[in-house]
């Protein structure tokens, strides 16, 4: 494989390369999560596959490292706590995108590890002085480094072993995604079949006048109709709540302070900043920011819209002005580009309440769970009124819709519900724990439930 990437790269030329480098250029590369040869110190586990401590604290290491590279000082207790975070999170995300590639059995092929190794160089390469051209990365100096004796058999090594693990990702996002992003013109028709009204002018028509005579309809034709037709009738769970909840969503004051950080951050990726150390430290995309950013290479219309407009129009290596999506504030750089495909890196700045808010927020709630299910009638009123929660009466929620207005998806309610109505006695009203919602954190109090199924012909 080493020598086919070399022998497809290009004439000879000489480059005198800061040894090392590499080291730094895919976080976990080579890096044994499970700490397979040394001590069995265990943290937990992921679906059985060990998390170790020697995994956790060299993870932890890296990131204080990209912490300090970036200017920061000395870290403190509670910066020290989101480093933690951060680091439990990233091994745990690298077990499951390894166990999700071994389900669905995404692997990589020699073809595709020396294309990409020849079009799609890795993000530290892109950084190199002595790969670019007027302040540009030029693709036939980087071509001609691997065809010349500068690209060590273990250099290449490390870039088989770089791409080895990058593209099963890239596949295994790409699957993901194909189901998960939404084209406008999907949004405007899912958006229609829901609001759509139409003014409808109509006259009605007397059955008697129509048809001379009275029409009589025997029990047994009834009977047979509906036989015949029973899946017309068919009906999916559906409760009746009294619904409590607290909103965690952001606004408007959440969204101008990500854009202004968005904005600073973008100023000083301009002046010469390490992007892939900020996307590792700051993006909310662990996916991509474990990859310094990379997204891989993206094609036109598979992304959202704005992002995808701002991916074919800002020009190459440039970084693009803070652009706001659903997921919130993007950092955009586009690395290559060619017809309908870009190589593309970003960091996401989520919009989104401040930790001591969201503290605050939780606390409430658990005011309000401990008001709402103490005895008495109109318990969740006096409750919702007491720590400052919306109330809003006769909500219902079925398979078919389950939403709430405020609250987002509500199929944990439901199927609350569903539960409760197994064991509730007549006239019982049960109040639920805490939920979290898309927008909310929520309680609900149970007032009618009827089961899936099939309505009867008396009903």
């Amino acid at each position: 494989m080493m020598q086919i990437i070399r022998s497809n790269a290009g004439k000879f030329m000489t480059i005198l390369i800061v040894g090392g480098f590499l080291g730094w250029m895919v976080y976990g590369l080579g890096m044994e999560v499970t700490g397979a040869g040394g001590s069995r110190n265990e943290l937990g586990s992921v679906n059985g596959t060990p998390v170790t401590t020697e995994a956790f604290q060299r993870r932890m290491q890296e990131l204080e490292q990209q912490f300090r590279s970036q200017g920061n000082g000395k870290i403190t207790a509670e910066q020290e706590r989101e480093i933690q975070d951060r680091a439990w999170d990233d091994l745990v995300a690298q077990i499951l995108t390894q166990q999700e590639l071994g389900r669905r059995g995404i692997r990589v092929t020699d073809d595709e590890i020396r294309y990409a190794a020849l079009n799609i160089p890795a993000p530290a390469y892109q950084q190199q002085e002595v790969f670019q051209t007027n302040g540009r990365f030029d693709l036939a100096k980087y071509r001609a480094y691997l065809a010349s004796p500068q690209a060590s058999d273990e250099v290449l090594s490390q870039l088989e072993q770089y791409y080895r693990s990058v593209i099963p990702e890239s596949k295994l996002q790409e699957q993901i995604s194909a189901g998960v992003w939404l084209s406008d013109a999907q949004l405007w028709r899912m958006y229609r079949d829901r609001t759509e009204t139409a003014t409808v002018e109509y006259v009605p028509l007397e059955l008697s006048r129509l048809s001379p005579g009275s029409v009589q309809v025997s029990d047994a034709e009834i009977r047979d109709w509906y036989a015949a037709h029973k899946d017309e009738f068919k009906r999916p769970r559906t409760a009746r709540f009294t619904v409590a909840y607290l909103p965690t969503a952001s606004g408007d004051r959440e969204r101008a302070a990500v854009q202004a950080h968005a904005e600073q951050l973008r100023a000083q990726l301009a002046a010469g900043g390490d992007f892939a150390a900020a996307a590792r430290a700051e993006s909310s995309d662990t996916g991509s920011a474990r990859q310094g950013g990379n997204l891989g290479t993206v094609r036109r219309g598979q992304m959202v819209g704005a992002f995808d407009s701002t991916v074919f129009a800002i020009p190459v290596n440039e970084i693009s002005a803070p652009v706001l999506t659903q997921f919130g504030y993007h950092l955009v750089q586009v690395t290559a580009r060619g017809g309908d495909t870009a190589v593309v890196r970003h960091i996401l700045l989520p919009i989104k309440k401040s930790d001591a808010e969201l503290e605050t927020i939780d606390a409430r709630s658990d005011s309000l769970e401990r008001l709402a299910q103490a005895p008495g009638a109109g318990s969740l009123e006096r409750a919702a009124r007491s720590v400052g929660a919306v109330l809003r009466q006769g909500i219902t929620v079925s398979d078919n819709l389950p939403y709430i207005s405020g609250v987002g998806g509500a199929m944990e309610a439901l199927n609350w519900a569903a539960g409760e109505a197994r064991v509730a006695q007549p006239g019982d009203r049960p109040v639920s724990d805490v939920m979290e919602g898309d927008q909310a954190l929520y309680l609900v109090r149970l007032d009618s439930y009827l089961g899936k199924g099939t309505q009867t012909l008396a009903e």
